[in-house]
């Protein structure tokens, strides 16, 4: 009887190592001013093919990078990146790690990106995550969330190959129709989709086959329903995701 559990326990064991993934970088883009938000740098090869967006708060492990931080975001730098210490990714979307050390750099940091110094990531709400399948659909949909005036949309990422595509939008809205029966009715009028309604996904544009990466300028979502106006790109990337 003991050796039957013994052998049980062993095959949860191997179960539950199988399913782990090794540790390795992770870098991950940082975005966001009232709140702050990451989402990992994804390839479709493992340990990296997955998508995973959070918000998250900041801790100096160097004293001032924080400081460096916000003085940057005062000249108009708005792209950051995280370098994560060595760690398996799935243990953040299981919720098993919460915290974790990074390098904080100015621009990305595998390309020639300006290192700040060391901060502590608390791991806040997970608001996507998802392993990439090299066969997924090749439906253009986008994940439009934040609050209190601040908000962003990132490109949901399914079948290679795809991109990976970070905007600022200005406030959903979608137009309300006035009921008329005269010969000359009100315009329709927008209406600001609540902060308690976010996240939700739009459809970005797309033509044939080909994901198309909006512009600063253009909407998000079609029509009468819900609208979302970029504002700002923040991170767009085709090549990691076209192999």
């Amino acid at each position: 009887m003991k050796s039957k559990l013994f052998i049980l326990a062993s095959l949860i064991l191997l179960g539950a190592f199988a399913r782990a993934d090794r540790p390795s970088i992770h870098g991950m883009a940082l975005f966001g001013d009232k709140q702050l938000f990451a989402s990992h740098l994804p390839m479709f090869h493992a340990p990296h093919d997955y998508q995973l967006v959070f918000e998250l708060s900041l801790q100096e492990v160097d004293t001032g990078v924080l400081e460096k931080l916000s003085n940057l975001k005062k000249t108009g730098q708005t792209f950051y990146t995280i370098e994560p210490e060595l760690m398996d990714l799935t243990k953040i979307m299981s919720h098993e790690v919460k915290q974790f050390t990074a390098n904080l750099y100015s621009g990305h940091f595998e390309r020639k990106g300006k290192i700040l110094g060391e901060v502590i990531v608390q791991v806040g709400k997970i608001l996507l995550q998802s392993k990439l399948q090299t066969t997924g659909s090749q439906d253009n949909k986008y994940l439009v969330f934040g609050s209190n005036g601040e908000y962003f949309a990132t490109h949901i990422i399914q079948g290679k190959p795809n991109l990976d595509h970070i905007v600022k939008v200005a406030q959903p809205f979608f137009f309300d129709i006035p009921f008329c029966n005269r010969r000359i009715c009100p315009d329709p009028q927008q209406v600001l989709i609540d902060d308690s309604k976010l996240p939700i996904q739009l459809d970005g544009k797309k033509s044939g086959f080909n994901i198309i990466a909006p512009q600063v300028g253009e909407s998000l979502g079609s029509g009468l329903d819900v609208n979302a106006q970029i504002t700002e790109v923040i991170y767009s990337e085709r090549e990691e995701l076209s192999h």
